[in-house]
Formats: C-alpha cells, structure tokens, sequence
C-alpha cells in the first residue's frame, strides 16, 4: 500500500497515457469503418457520438484502474506492473484496430488473457480479458460474434495458459484454442445463416492468428517479465536446470550447501503454496539462497569434513566471514544476472541475525571489563520484505536445527521447529514482511509434516539389524 500511494503520481500518468492513445486509436478506427456512419452530416449526432466514445472509452478503463487499485493495493503495486498491463493493453488494442480493415477475426485479442497469466494472477488476467473485449465494442458491434469469440477464446485461455508448465505444451495450447475459435464461429455462422465460404475463410483466419498468438507469446513473455519486474514460470523453471552456471558452480564447489539448500526448497515451496505465496519462487531463490558461500565454502559447516575450521578461528573472524556470505551472495547474483527478486531474498534470508555462537564464544573469552557488542555478530542485510523471504529464513533455520538432532521423533521435530520460529519472531525478524500469525502457524504445520516424512522411520526388513531399520541411522 505505501509503495502504491508512493508511486501514485506516476502509475496515474501510465494510466491516463493509456487511456489517451486507446481513445485515439479507437476514434482513429472510426473513419475507416461503419462507426461514424449514422453522426455523419448531423452537428447534433456528432457532437454526441464524439462525447458518448469519449465516455465509454473513459468509463471501461475507470472499471479496469479500479480493479487494479482494489485487489492490487495490498501487493505494493509498482508502476512497473502497471506499465505493463497498459503497455499490453494498447499493444492489443493497436494491433487489432489496424487489423480489422483485413477481418474482424483477426484481433489478437487472446494474447492478453495469456500474457497476464504468467506474469500476473489468474483474476487480473479474466477481468483484462473482458476490459479489452469491452473496449473493441465500438469497432465490432456490427459482428456480434466477433466480440463472443474474443471473450470465450480469452476466458478458456486463461483457464488452459493455468495448466502449462512447459513451453514445448504452447502449440497444443495453440491448436486447442484455434478449434475453439473454429467451434464459436461455426455456431454463430450457424445462427445468422450459414454460408459456406465466409464460413472457411472467417475460420481459418481466427484459427491462424490464434495460434500464432500463442507461439508468439514465448517470444514476448522476456520483455513483459523486463518490463513488469514478474518472473514467469517459465524463468523459474531455467533457474532451476543443473546446467546454470551459478548453480552448477554450487554442486561441484559446495556440494553440501547445494543439498541443503534442496532440502530448504523443498520445505519453503510446500509451505509457500499453503499459505497462497509464490510456491515456484520460493523453491528457486531456496536453491540459490546460499551462493555467497561459494566464496569460502569449507567455512561453512555442511561443506566440511572432520574438524571445524572456526574451531581455532577468532569468533569476531569468524563472524565477519559467516555473515559476509549473504551480501557476497547478491554480488554473485548480481553478476550472473539472478532477478531481483531471487537477489533480494538472497540478501534477506537471514536478515539481521545474531549469530549466536560466536557472540557465545566471544563472550567467553572476552576480559572481565570488555565489552561484547551484538552487533559485531549480527547480519548486515535488511530483514525480510516479503512472505517468500520470510518462509526461506524460517525453512533455512528449520532445516539446519532439526537436522542437527540426534532424537528425530514426531515430538522433538515439533519442538524444535516451535523453537526456531519463535526465536526469528521474538528477534524481530519478521516484522517487515506481511506473514499473518495465521500463516506461521500453517507454514510450522507444514515444516513438521515435511520434515517428519523425511526422517520417518521405516519398516524392517528380514535379515536387517534393527539400528539399520531407521532412516535416522542409515543417514548418519
């Protein structure tokens, strides 16, 4: 809400930018088409033809800017995403105002319903459907069905574009909404008179663009995703293949960190998807959460083998080296080009964090009238801004503490995770994202359900020691 009343000045101008050049286009359309047939030679007529397209122009886009306002204000909108809603509003709109002097079936409707579905939620993508059908009313009320089958095509598109996950799954999505739009004009072909010809060549045309709007979303999907700040699915997907530089320098130079982190992906995706957060996203910045600590991987616990390095180590030493891998982290995902988002959760995953054992430690071997400062042991980083972060650092803590244990029951799992997460609440460290008492509570269920699964203890099998027959042992 703040980042929206700070940016209102210029997502106003976006707006309104919008709204002039859609006018223009839709009064330019006019003169080529039946729009201005029944205003021409009349003052009267004309004067209010010019006012009620001004009006209904004005009137749709209100109907979209508050849609956006209401179900978006509380995730800090920026005009970067506005910008690209109306970026691709006008695109559409443009392309289909021009085209229509070819054939009315030849509006790209449809590539807004898919666009918005990867890099917006699923409700901004059906109402954007309906305002650019809306606003092609003035140019297409003379075919009736040509605003039927934008409408229909786009809905259906939003249900399917849901279920692609792959982009090798766009020419059947493609080939599936081509024959809806076969399907829509044969009925309403069917209903006004059916005529053979019209009936082919208004199909084929529909079926055509169609489908190369789906195939040409894959190539428009990188600049939206640029332009909007939204990672896609498809984006996230990349990240994750073994073969990314940054990740593949992970495996072979910190193996130990790179399965931890596995393992925190694992638990901040399932709890994500709970509490209705970014599931993908939290999976893929889980994965790349650690890479700060490809600077020194063999300071880093899950890296070593034998003895610990820090045990001989200064504790302000070994501080400064341990809370430096979260800002060496954003340095590395600065470079390998990680969105912003992955980079800012990278940096915010443990927030300001006491490390604990060495302030202990320092503690110890401080003199009688030194002074130990916390904030020599504490994270330079900002705390948490957003539920996805805010689940990695619980999930990285988790995962760390209750592997940590040697009795890995039901009980002292739960104990342990309740631990941990009170801990990051009474530290204050999730005080800046927008995680509900409600949702900590669903994101702690979930930990213990994921982590108990794992470290379940198996059924014996015949001619096996029983201290085999545990999960727990045949880990160690």
């Amino acid at each position: 809400m703040k980042k929206f009343e700070k940016n209102g000045l210029l997502i106003w101008v976006l707006a309104v930018t919008a709204f002039i050049i859609s006018y223009l286009l839709i009064r330019f359309t006019g003169t080529y088409t039946e729009l201005l047939s029944n205003a021409e030679g009349d003052a009267v007529k004309s004067a209010l033809f010019e006012v009620g397209l001004f009006l209904f122009v004005l009137i749709v886009f209100m109907l979209g800017g508050y849609f956006i306002y209401y179900f978006w204000k509380r995730k800090n909108i920026t005009p970067q995403n506005v910008g690209a809603i109306c970026a691709l509003m006008v695109l559409t709109l443009g392309i289909s105002v021009f085209i229509y002097k070819w054939s009315p079936f030849a509006m790209p409707v449809v590539l807004v319903p898919l666009i918005l579905s990867f890099i917006s939620e699923e409700r901004t993508a059906k109402f954007m459907t309906i305002i650019i059908t809306l606003l092609l009313i003035p140019i297409s009320a003379s075919t009736p069905s040509v605003i039927f089958i934008n409408l229909f095509t786009g809905m259906l598109a939003n249900i399917l574009a849901s279920k692609v996950n792959q982009r090798r799954e766009f020419p059947v999505l493609g080939i599936t909404l081509a024959l809806s739009n076969i399907i829509g004009i044969f009925l309403f072909h069917s209903i006004w008179g059916f005529e053979l010809n019209g009936f082919i060549r208004d199909a084929l045309i529909s079926a055509f663009v169609t489908f190369i709007c789906v195939i040409g979303t894959i190539g428009l999907l990188p600049f939206f995703e640029t332009f909007s700040g939204v990672i896609s699915a498809f984006a996230l997907m990349d990240l994750v293949n073994p073969t990314n530089k940054l990740l593949k320098r992970l495996i072979v130079e910190a193996p130990g960190t790179y399965y931890h982190s596995l393992m925190v992906g694992n638990l901040a995706e399932a709890a994500a998807e709970k509490i209705g957060a970014n599931g993908a996203l939290a999976r893929v910045a889980a994965y790349y959460h650690d890479v700060g600590k490809l600077k020194n991987p063999l300071y880093f616990m899950e890296n070593q083998h034998g003895d610990n390095i820090h045990d001989n180590m200064d504790p302000y030493e070994s501080a400064d080296i341990i809370t430096a891998h979260t800002s060496d982290g954003v340095k590395l995902a600065e470079k390998y080009h990680l969105p912003p988002q992955i980079t800012e959760i990278i940096g915010q995953h443990h927030g300001d964090t006491l490390v604990a054992c060495f302030y202990k430690k320092a503690l110890d071997m401080a003199e009688e009238d030194e002074f130990v400062s916390e904030a020599d042991f504490r994270y330079k980083e900002k705390r948490p801004s957003s539920k996805e972060a805010g689940i990695i650092m619980l999930a990285d803590s988790v995962e760390a503490a209750t592997k940590a244990l040697n009795d890995k029951s039901t009980e002292k799992i739960r104990e342990r995770i309740n631990s941990v997460v009170s801990g990051k609440i009474s530290d204050g460290q999730l005080d800046e994202c927008p995680l509900t008492l409600k949702d900590i509570e669903i994101i702690k269920k979930q930990f213990l359900q994921s982590i108990d699964g794992y470290y379940h203890k198996r059924d014996e099998y015949p001619g096996t020691d029983k201290k085999e027959g545990s999960r727990e042992k045949s880990d160690e």
